[in-house]
């Protein structure tokens, strides 16, 4: 696939923009709640002010500003009158909104909106990230779309049940990186046991190998991954450079000079004409239901995914993992002690709940809405995920179509996973060989 014919990124118009909702609460309505709730405040005696008011999809969010003195248990207990006084169903009182004075109050709405995904990936805070690996989450509970990447999550864990929305949070997740990313620059090894959730992006030019349906080719798919990723921690090595980035840097910069780095493991062995490095793609892993292969390949594949988290991050491979089974035999400690950042929809219980989340909570939640857990997060994040229709699907898909069938690269059991490679090298006569590396090589370890 040539770099030349990818350049440009699908464009917004391919998702289905938000119907107007008449229904939306208006700034005369929402200025009488603000006035109802300091009053009824004020009828105990507590002095507050609300100061900001916004709309999410569930939740009117309101920010007080108690008077000094005021307790949060003091308002806390006067939850249920507050409820009253608004003819509201439900109402949350948030103790603390990090880096700000306020005191949280969250009023249920009559009724629920819909997250479109046009509306957390067509939007500044999405649109300003500069990575390839951009994740839209969805939006927090004021209505604010919530965007990570895959880089700074290194890798994801992601638990539910059937029905609550955890496979098209894995749609919306894959198409955020499709608008950000070319073939070029992020390829997808996708596993899917149940073999129909993926099977959409059969044809994606994305796509680093066939999707696998089996456990045997799973086993293989990720030796193969960490056969790969021990070469690029050798040639990060061999530049100097601590991350895919990093080292991608540092190649595409001996390019534009004209300069292109030959690859320092390369020998008269491998081939009458050497290779120049090039750049190397993000490969994000995505494994829906793993726990289908940890109940039947066991420990094996329990060990090469602990392997791969604890260290393929580093080199641009990312591991996103599913599972609608919740268990400490499926969830070991060992699991969750590697990928920190963990997101938990609807489970069955508490302890589900506790398994995957750490805490009670995630059982009560409705379809679509998470619970996102950090490693920056002192407490979870309760955000309401987007709903991904077929249509969008097919469309960014048939988008990138437009740009040739996927390249893949085969894995099977009787290949040397050593031997495997991408077709990310340019080819160069050996009779340069000597002049190239020693004039290029201090390109490649200066810092």
């Amino acid at each position: 696939m040539s770099n030349t014919m990818i350049n440009s990124l699908p464009a917004f118009d391919l998702l289905i923009s938000p119907p107007i909702n008449a229904a939306q609460a208006g700034s005369l309505e929402l200025a009488k709640m603000a006035e109802s709730i300091e009053s009824c405040l004020a009828a105990y005696g507590i002095a507050a002010n609300v100061e900001h008011i916004s709309l999410g999809p569930m939740y009117i969010h309101f920010d007080l500003l108690p008077a000094s003195g005021i307790k949060v248990s003091q308002i806390a207990n006067l939850s249920h009158d507050i409820t009253r006084s608004l003819s509201a169903s439900s109402i949350q009182v948030v103790p603390i909104i990090p880096g700000t004075p306020y005191i949280g109050l969250d009023v249920l709405k009559n009724s629920r909106d819909t997250v479109y995904l046009r509306t957390v990936l067509d939007c500044a805070q999405f649109r300003e990230v500069d990575s390839h690996l951009a994740i839209a989450l969805g939006k927090d509970i004021s209505g604010k779309p919530i965007i990570t990447t895959l880089t700074n999550m290194q890798h994801l864990l992601i638990g539910g049940i059937t029905g609550s929305g955890k496979s098209t949070f894995i749609h919306s997740m894959i198409l955020s990186i499709l608008y950000k990313a070319t073939p070029v620059d992020v390829r997808f090894i996708m596993i899917d046991t149940n073999m129909l959730e993926l099977s959409v992006y059969k044809k994606l030019p994305h796509l680093l190998t066939r999707i696998i349906h089996n456990t045997e080719g799973t086993v293989h798919t990720l030796h193969w991954c960490i056969s790969e990723m021990e070469r690029r921690y050798k040639l990060l090595s061999a530049l100097g450079v601590r991350s895919l980035v990093e080292y991608n840097r540092r190649v595409q910069q001996a390019v534009d000079l004209r300069h292109p780095i030959p690859n320092p493991f390369w020998g008269p062995a491998d081939g009458e004409n050497m290779t120049m490095l090039m750049q190397l793609p993000n490969i994000v892993v995505v494994i829906d239901e793993f726990s289908d292969l940890i109940l039947k390949a066991g420990k094996e594949v329990e060990t090469l995914l602990i392997s791969l988290v604890q260290q393929a991050h580093i080199t641009g491979i990312h591991l996103i993992l599913a599972t609608r089974y919740i268990s400490v035999d499926i969830i070991t400690n060992l699991i969750k002690s590697n990928i920190p950042t963990r997101i938990a929809f609807s489970v069955f219980d508490k302890t589900d709940s506790r398994i995957i989340s750490g805490q009670n909570g995630a059982e009560l939640l409705p379809i679509r809405d998470m619970l996102y857990m950090a490693p920056n997060l002192v407490e979870p994040l309760r955000l309401h995920g987007a709903l991904v229709h077929e249509q969008e699907m097919y469309a960014v898909i048939q988008y990138w179509q437009a740009y040739g069938q996927p390249q893949y690269i085969e894995i099977i059991p009787e290949n040397d996973y050593e031997t495997l490679t991408f077709e990310y090298e340019e080819q160069v006569t050996s009779a340069n060989h000597i002049q190239l590396f020693s004039r290029c090589m201090p390109l490649a370890i200066c810092r």
